[in-house]
């Protein structure tokens, strides 16, 4: 398995395993621009509710590491 590396290095343009120090737990999340407020975050997942589109956000990111390879 990977090292982890410092969030600063991350790249932008593909989704990785970030560690989240608020959430105190890892997610793969994606580097992109959130529909919601136009704010570049690093995105885990999307929902639509009755008021609009919700990015979930990982809002304290320290560290990031390449995804695993897929077990088949």
């Amino acid at each position: 398995m990977s090292e982890w590396h410092p969030i600063e290095t991350a790249p932008a343009d593909q989704w990785v395993l970030v560690y989240d120090a608020h959430l105190e737990r890892c997610v793969v999340a994606h580097r992109m621009t959130a529909i919601e407020d136009g704010v570049v975050d690093w995105i885990y997942a999307r929902h639509l509710d009755a008021h609009g589109p919700v990015a979930f956000i990982a809002t304290r990111p320290t560290h990031w590491m390449p995804q695993p390879e897929a077990p088949i």
